[in-house]
């Protein structure tokens, strides 16, 4: 369908200018199986992991994953969120496909990651289950129509809300159970795990 993609499925719609960070992504990927393709000392896989949540070694990072959490931790997210889905995926997740990858010599071409799909909304209130009130969490969607009114002071092109909001987003991931045997964590899980990492670090304040 058109809302489901797998590893066939390439990013054709980001430029230099419209969504770069995924636009690198997609280059570097692209560069490298153009290198891989020009010898055989070895083979390439490639893991493409949906957007990563989960408990961290280091609270150094700064992550989309990070910038939503804390969005919902400190009230930017209080009146309600977009009409926006994400595929999550648990980092221990992503480092078990590495090492399967790396490891399995059946492993071969490209491996989407991806535990399922939330919802912002979804995700806040997987975490209001988990931690209560005490977080200015979301519990109401903002239309897309007036969220694309506020969109630029929160970071978000026009163009962006246009083509990405109000489209609930799937991945197909089993190539990635079937070939490399992941067993996927739940995905609430890894949120409220990533959100309690936060407060032990710091990054988001605690409730007194």
């Amino acid at each position: 369908s058109n809302n489901e993609f797998d590893e066939n499925d390439w990013n054709n719609t980001s430029n230099e200018t419209h969504q770069p960070y995924s636009y690198s992504k997609v280059a570097a990927e692209r560069k490298a199986w153009e290198i891989a393709d020009q010898q055989s000392r070895w083979s390439l896989v490639c893991i493409n992991p949906a957007l990563v949540m989960g408990p961290s070694l280091t609270d150094a990072s700064q992550s989309g994953s990070i910038e939503v959490l804390q969005q919902f931790g400190n009230g930017t997210t209080l009146f309600g969120v977009p009409p926006m889905w994400n595929g999550i995926v648990d980092v221990r997740d992503v480092a078990d496909a590495h090492v399967k990858a790396a490891l399995d010599p059946q492993a071969k071409g490209r491996y989407i990651i991806c535990g399922g799909t939330l919802s912002l909304l979804e995700m806040g209130k997987a975490l209001t289950q988990k931690f209560g009130y005490k977080y200015p969490f979301p519990h109401f969607t903002v239309p897309k129509t007036a969220f694309s009114l506020i969109a630029p002071m929160l970071g978000y092109s026009r163009q962006f809300v246009k083509l990405n909001m109000g489209y609930p987003i799937y991945f197909n991931a089993e190539r990635s159970v079937n070939e490399l045997g992941i067993q996927y964590r739940d995905i609430r899980e890894s949120v409220c795990e990533h959100f309690q990492q936060l407060l032990d670090d710091g990054i988001v304040k605690k409730y007194i």
